[in-house]
């Protein structure tokens, strides 16, 4: 994530915050979140500051007819440069009805004129993000979604409040987001759209395979991208889905031992269950230059099991050669299995 876009997604949060803190509509349970948020870093608390400055004025300005002046002294102006950050035991004095004339007495016309009042606008960002042979990646999407993209990926993420908008150009990336928190991520592959808005799930979009979508947990509804008037398909955890042109979206219930093991590339592994060793050939290069080479088809449909390091192909040749009573023969950029 770049500067820009985390100063964005910061004075956002921050702004959020002043006008629940000044309304007083925040449960325990908020408060204690937001001011974990505050004490993490600086700039969210100098991004705090200027939300509380920008609410300020902008009451002021639009209470010009209904001036308080037993709240608004010379010493309760703008001039103090330090705001705490609000505790558990002390909140902002919320404001008088009085206050609230000009406003039409409402924290959501509050919190645009006091958004305003320092810059924060709500026009949707994009920013692209890719992966090299091998590398993953975790992104942080706002306060309640975040997304890790697994080898040789490129997505484009347009954000606009807490909904992410994710084009998935190529390759896969797997989605959280936590319920009840409003946040929601739809994941564009051009043939089809997954949503969510409280789940984790997976999107694969390779050349040599059809389009998946495999769902740890939670709900997710599949549509067709295509066309508006599409059905969408509604999945729940532990499933997959798979996505053939030629047959339709085909649902299979997995086990959660099977969901773990198709998501161990979160970290650097490829776990194989009775895979053959052409399946599994075609897995490892995806994920290094190295390729391995099964010419032999008697070989090829040997089986695999096993959990190994996406990142060594010629470990996992040697390995699976010498399960299987054979032998490899290793070259600059590949390796080998031969009986």
């Amino acid at each position: 994530m770049n500067e820009r876009e985390a100063s964005g997604d910061i004075s956002r949060r921050a702004a959020e915050l002043a006008v629940s803190f000044d309304a007083g509509s925040l449960s325990s349970a908020d408060r204690i979140e937001a001011e974990a948020w505050l004490q993490r870093d600086i700039r969210h608390r100098g991004a705090f500051a200027r939300a509380q400055a920008g609410l300020i004025h902008s009451r002021k300005a639009a209470a010009v007819s209904t001036f308080d002046t037993d709240r608004y002294s010379t010493t309760n102006d703008l001039s103090p440069v330090e705001v705490s950050v609000p505790d558990t035991h002390a909140r902002i004095a919320p404001p008088t009805r009085r206050r609230f004339i000009a406003l039409g007495g409402s924290a959501a016309a509050m919190a645009v004129i006091g958004i305003a009042a320092f810059g924060v606008t709500t026009i949707a960002s994009t920013q692209a993000y890719a992966t090299a042979l091998g590398e993953t990646r975790v992104i942080q999407l706002g306060e309640a979604a975040r997304m890790t993209l697994n080898t040789d990926s490129r997505v484009l993420v347009k954000t606009q409040g807490r909904s992410h908008h994710v084009a998935l150009e190529h390759g896969e990336a797997l989605f959280e987001v936590v319920s009840g928190r409003g946040a929601s991520v739809l994941v564009d592959t051009g043939t089809s759209v997954a949503g969510s808005t409280g789940g984790s799930f997976a999107v694969r979009k390779t050349q040599d395979m059809p389009l998946q979508v495999l769902v740890q947990s939670g709900d997710v509804s599949l549509s067709d991208g295509t066309t508006q008037s599409s059905k969408a398909i509604h999945l729940t955890a532990n499933q997959r889905v798979i996505a053939d042109l030629g047959t339709g979206n085909i649902v299979t219930p997995l086990s959660q031992d099977k969901v773990d093991h198709e998501l161990e590339w979160r970290n650097g592994l490829l776990a194989f269950e009775d895979e053959t060793l052409f399946d599994a050939a075609r897995e490892f290069a995806r994920y290094s230059s190295v390729s391995i080479e099964v010419s032999d088809p008697s070989v090829g449909q040997q089986t695999i099991t096993g959990l190994f390091d996406a990142r060594d192909p010629r470990g996992f040749a040697q390995s699976a050669a010498l399960s299987l009573g054979m032998r490899v023969q290793n070259y600059p950029n590949a390796v080998r299995i031969e009986p």
